[in-house]
C-alpha cells in the first residue's frame, strides 16, 4: 500500500524522534567499544612491548551524546605522556644533562623496566666503549647505561589504522540505518 505524503511525513517525525536516536547511540557505542579494542590490538601489532602496561590499561574510548544524537562524538583518550611519540615518532635529546642514559640488561628488571635512574647507582664509573661508546659500569663491572646524545624513536602508529578502519564501518552502519528509516517511514 502506497503511503501519502503526509503519513510519510508524520513517520519520519516519529521516527527521527524515537527509533532514530536509539538505533544511531547503539551504534556510535559500539563503535566507541571496537574503537577502544582496535587501539590496543594495534598496540601489539605496532611492535609496543607491554612492560608496565600504562599505555594499554590507560588507552580508553567512549561515545558522548549532546543534547541530540545528532550531536555525538566518540572519545579516545590515550592517558600516558609518551604515547604521542609512539605514535608519530620523535627524536629524544637530553634537557638537563649532556646525555640520554639508556638501561641496559642489568639496570633492568625482566620486564625490561628500568631498577633505577643511572644517578641512584652507587659506585658507577664511565668508559668509553672498543667501539667509541660511553658506557657506566657498576661496581662489579656490569655495564648499566649506554650515554647517548640523542634517541630517534620511530612512528608506530596504532590510533590512526583504528581510527580508519572503525570509521570506514561506522559510517557504513550509519548509512545502513539511514535506508532502513526511510524504508520503514514508506512503509508507514
Amino acid at each position: 500500500m502506497a503511503v501519502t505524503t503526509a503519513q510519510w511525513r508524520r513517520n519520519v517525525a516519529r521516527i527521527l524522534e524515537t527509533t532514530l536516536p536509539r538505533r544511531a547511540k547503539q551504534i556510535i557505542t559500539t563503535a566507541a567499544v571496537e574503537l577502544e579494542s582496535e587501539t590496543k590490538a594495534n598496540q601489539r601489532k605496532a611492535g609496543l612491548h607491554r612492560r608496565t602496561g600504562s599505555l594499554f590499561n590507560r588507552t580508553s574510548a567512549r561515545a558522548k551524546f549532546g543534547l541530540s544524537t545528532l550531536e555525538s562524538e566518540i572519545e579516545l583518550r590515550v592517558d600516558v605522556p609518551y604515547a604521542r611519540v609512539h605514535e608519530y615518532g620523535a627524536t629524544i635529546t637530553p634537557k638537563r644533562s649532556r646525555y640520554l642514559t639508556i638501561p641496559l640488561d642489568a639496570a633492568k628488571t625482566g620486564a625490561g623496566v628500568m631498577r633505577a635512574p643511572a644517578r641512584a647507582w652507587p659506585n658507577t664509573h664511565v668508559r668509553r666503549s672498543r667501539s667509541g661508546k660511553l658506557i657506566i659500569f657498576g661496581a662489579q663491572g656490569q655495564p648499566l647505561f649506554l650515554l647517548v646524545d640523542r634517541v630517534t624513536i620511530p612512528a608506530r602508529p596504532y590510533v590512526a589504522p583504528a581510527i580508519l578502519k572503525i570509521r570506514k564501518s561506522l559510517r557504513a552502519d550509519l548509512a545502513g540505518m539511514l535506508r532502513d528509516v526511510i524504508e520503514e517511514a514508506g512503509r508507514g
